[in-house]
């Protein structure tokens, strides 16, 4: 389930992989490299997915940097090159990224309008991150491309309505509902494990640094064991004790 800014779906041209010099150019970046042109593409796509399911931009912090590796299958440095290549071919804006490690272009803040329907604007929180105006201006041949794709207003309202309404609709937002939750709760889970492991690493670090055979358990809080079945509150106190029963001195 999308978050309170994401939206379920979002539109795409039909001729992406045609008419768009964006994409021709990272295509032929990543073919120049060695790598497959399509499999940038496709990341592509699935950066898109993970930037609508949080709004109209998405913030990389380290903890989103490194589910976003996964999720597209790349470590964290590949990650950070492919986005550096989607900024150079202008599928997301410099600025913003650059400043604030802020993913979002003005063709995504439109596009997340259209999607939400009747909103022209970014929500509140998300403002200060907004290029409307200035993609607007700057770039509208895309902007005369996607009107012509989505047709005009009332006219892509009533498909999304008629949309909204089939069994089919219906049947994929569940599906994907399902997906979405069946992903977080595996992140809840691979989070839970790394918890749990940085908390036994902690209790096996406590547990090296007091010998084996001074440990010990009491109700009162008390731990340390000297060789003679004494409980003393600090290492200290019983490693004193233990050297005094081996060695016979009373003070």
């Amino acid at each position: 389930m999308a978050g309170r800014h994401g939206i379920d779906w979002y539109p795409q041209e039909t001729n992406a992989l045609i008419d768009d010099e964006k994409m021709f150019d990272l295509m032929e970046a990543a073919e120049e490299r060695g790598e497959d042109g399509f499999a940038s593409f496709g990341r592509w796509v699935a950066l898109l997915c993970r930037i609508y399911r949080e709004g109209p931009a998405l913030q990389l912090d380290g903890r989103t940097e490194r589910k976003l590796a996964r999720d597209l299958g790349m470590t964290r440095e590949a990650l950070l090159g492919f986005v550096s290549q989607c900024v150079e071919s202008g599928l997301l804006d410099r600025g913003l990224w650059e400043r604030e490690r802020v993913l979002t272009s003005g063709g995504i803040q439109r596009r997340w309008c259209a999607a939400k329907k009747r909103v022209k604007a970014l929500p509140a929180d998300m403002r200060q991150w907004s290029l409307l105006d200035v993609a607007d201006a700057g770039d509208a041949s895309e902007s005369r491309q996607i009107s012509a794709n989505l047709g005009t207003w009332p006219e892509f309202s009533e498909k999304c309505r008629e949309m909204e309404d089939t069994p089919q609709f219906g049947a994929e937002t569940r599906q994907i509902s399902g997906l979405d939750k069946k992903r977080e709760d595996e992140i809840r889970r691979e989070e839970k494990r790394e918890d749990e492991k940085k908390s036994s690493s902690s209790s096996r670090g406590l547990e090296r640094s007091v010998p084996a055979c001074m440990s010990a358990t009491r109700e009162d809080g008390t731990w340390f064991a000297d060789d003679a079945d004494g409980v003393y509150p600090t290492i200290g106190e019983a490693l004193e004790a233990r050297y005094r029963h081996r060695t016979g001195l009373s003070d």
